[in-house]
């Protein structure tokens, strides 16, 4: 630097903020002309940037001066506003050493002084420009695509292109966002259930060490399987207890499981004498046997609750047939062995005071469907038992008698009209098949129409007769669905049996071309009597 003219290390920049109506403003760098100062402006009022004109709106003091200058502005500035006062000499030549003849110092010193101005404004801008590495490459931006609110990003090459906009780095930090609080949710979801969930552990202090290391509290509810023992530990508050249900890995209880004699006592398993090979699922609503065996087997009913009324559902898989029976001393008034077939699927209903029972047998391989009622429906007098077959088409009954004293007629009637009016010649749209005596009491129904074919017994059915009569009768193909069916049991002692015919015109003969009856007896001394309706959809 020269002794005149002294230029010290310097970026040449100064930045002022205005207070309202300010002018002047200092130049703290030297300067040799007033062409080497460039003045902008940043209004506070929009933030709008504009790079001002010598004399128009400002003038300098100071040029060529070893002190500092002054900018002065032509109108005062707002409160707010922002100025940059920039060194930005012009690279020029300031001397000719041919031309100017005798040499001169001062003209020396001027020339070198710009070249110092200038070097500093080169230093100032070149440190705010954006630069490569040490051997590297520089990089060439291209200007083309760049809008405002774009960002800039090194290409494939070494060529700066536009990047994402402000509205799609705020869609990312959306997104970002939202997967934070995603995975937030699922690391709270995921102690939660390790809480209430902890894994497969060999024992208890394995499931608290787990959940010590992986920094959870057990809670109540807080469950594990029990690898060791085969079952399921739940955390009670106080302490890890069992869980009341064990997992069967095969998904059945067997009889090698439980015991070689087991079977069901109400909703418990006790031991009886129940050695056949079987499966034995237990419900709340009721019990559920299962057999597989392929040969006939015989299960008992347990003694029954003096409170509750039970419900059993027997399902045989097996190939044989399934009987269920009464257990030992205990009895059921009025039942019956029930027989279940190869496939068949019963339902047993027996009162809470032992005194009635029904039962419904379906046989899924062959379509049929039997209702089973106790054996008081034969047990003589006028009474009427009613039993609803809604929507079914062919019944079968089978009977016998309750003892060789009290064979008992048995009289059946089918009604169509619910059996508003049984004997009325209006509602005359009912067939009945009854016992009597003789054809005369056929007429006594005021139905003196009905064909009768009268068969007679070997050895007779009379109350003296000394044996029970067993009897099966089965109508089939009746051209419109049964709704109700009532039995009566009346007591007769002359022999024969009356049928009336069920098939063609309005009572026609038996073995009509679509209805008919079939009856079929068996002599035998039979104490106990039973009624089974077979019904078919």
């Amino acid at each position: 630097m020269s002794v005149v003219f002294p230029i010290n290390p310097d970026d040449r920049f100064e930045e002022y903020t205005a207070t309202a109506a300010q002018t002047v403003f200092s130049v703290p760098f030297p300067f040799q002309d007033d062409g080497d100062i460039i003045v902008i402006k940043i209004a506070a009022a929009d933030g709008a940037i504009s790079t001002l004109t010598l004399t128009t709106h400002y003038t300098l003091s100071g040029a060529g001066t070893p002190g500092p200058g002054s900018m002065t502005l032509v109108t005062g500035a707002a409160a707010g506003d922002k100025f940059r006062i920039i060194g930005s000499a012009v690279l020029e030549r300031l001397t000719s050493i041919v031309r100017d003849g005798r040499y001169s110092s001062r003209a020396q010193d001027d020339e070198h002084d710009r070249h110092r101005l200038v070097q500093q404004e080169l230093a100032r801008d070149a440190g705010r420009a954006l630069k490569s590495d040490y051997g590297q490459t520089g990089l060439t931006i291209d200007i083309t695509d760049v809008t405002e609110g774009k960002t800039l990003m090194r290409g494939a090459g070494n060529d700066i292109v536009p990047g994402p906009d402000a509205a799609d780095i705020a869609l990312a930090q959306g997104y970002a966002e939202d997967a934070d609080a995603a995975k937030d949710d699922a690391e709270a979801a995921l102690a939660a259930f390790r809480r209430r969930w902890v894994g497969d552990f060999a024992d208890d202090a394995a499931a608290d060490a787990f959940l010590t290391g992986a920094g959870l509290t057990k809670a109540a509810g807080t469950t594990y399987f029990n690898t060791t023992s085969d079952s399921w530990r739940y955390w009670d508050g106080d302490s890890w207890e069992d869980a009341p249900f064990v997992t069967v890995p095969d998904g059945s209880i067997t009889a090698a499981k439980l015991a070689p004699d087991v079977s069901l006592d109400n909703d418990k398993l006790v031991e009886v004498s129940f050695t056949d090979d079987h499966t034995v699922l237990l419900t709340d609503a009721g019990k559920v046997l299962a057999f597989e065996k392929a040969t006939a087997v015989e299960a008992t009913l347990p003694a029954l609750s003096s409170t509750d009324g039970q419900r059993f559902i027997f399902l045989n898989l097996g190939v044989g047939t399934l009987t269920v029976t009464p257990d030992g001393s205990d009895t059921i008034p009025g039942y019956s062995p029930l027989e279940l077939p190869t496939g068949g699927l019963a339902e047993l209903w027996i009162s809470a005071d032992e005194g009635t029972w029904r039962a419904r047998v379906i046989l899924p391989s062959r379509g049929d469907e039997w209702v089973h009622f106790p054996r008081d429906i034969l047990s003589g007098g006028a009474s009427w038992t009613k039993v609803n077959l809604d929507g079914f088409r062919d019944v079968s009954i089978r009977g016998r008698a309750l003892s060789s004293a009290e064979p008992a007629a048995f009289v059946l009637e089918f009604s169509r009209d619910n059996g508003a009016s049984w004997d009325t010649g209006s509602n005359y749209t009912w067939h009945r098949v009854y016992g009597i005596d003789t054809v005369a009491d056929a007429a006594s129904d005021g139905d003196t129409s009905d064909p009768s074919i009268n068969i007679g017994l070997s050895g007779g059915i009379g109350a003296g007769g000394g044996e029970g009569v067993r009897f099966e009768i089965e109508i089939f193909d009746l051209s419109e669905t049964l709704a109700v069916v009532q039995f009566q049991a009346t007591t007769f002692s002359t022999s024969g049996l009356y049928i009336v015919g069920m098939g063609g015109g309005a009572h026609g003969g038996v073995g009509g071309a679509r209805n008919g009856v079939r009856l079929r007896f068996t002599s035998g001394n039979m104490a106990e009597g039973y009624v089974v309706a077979k019904a078919l959809a």
